[in-house]
């Protein structure tokens, strides 16, 4: 027996399963003895008097039973991937649509400038010139 084999003086955690009997090591497959022929029935049962037995319920395709036991997890770890494909996705078009409304803010504050007859010139800042009044 090897001091491995020995049990632990401490006892083990509260969430671990312990053995309730020691089983021995079975003797090696090439030193069991040869089985014996299997013997045979007094009287031959006909295959009519065999009663075909119906599972209760249908087997699953297991694909079916696959998907089944893998479905909650895949499913978390799908949302959690488009979840990152959409923000990443947000963060670029947020970014676009701050720049578009900038561009829109500044085509019309231009524009109403030119139809007031104010300056042209909106990308310089109007407190650095001599005001009108």
């Amino acid at each position: 027996m090897n001091p491995d084999d020995e049990p632990s003086a401490r006892p083990p955690p509260r969430g671990v399963p312990t053995l309730t009997e020691v089983v021995q090591a079975a003797a090696p497959p090439s030193e069991a003895p040869a089985p014996a022929s299997l013997p045979q029935p007094d009287s031959p049962v006909s295959p009519t008097s065999h009663v075909a037995l119906e599972p209760a319920v249908p087997a699953q395709d297991p694909v079916d039973a696959l998907l089944e036991r893998l479905g909650p997890e895949l499913e978390r770890q799908i949302a959690e991937a488009v979840g990152r494909v959409l923000h990443e996705q947000m963060l670029g078009f947020n970014s676009r649509v701050r720049k578009a409304v900038a561009d829109v803010v500044r085509d019309t504050v231009a524009a109403s400038l030119l139809q007031a007859g104010g300056r042209s010139d909106v990308s310089e800042n109007p407190e650095n010139q001599p005001s009108d009044t």
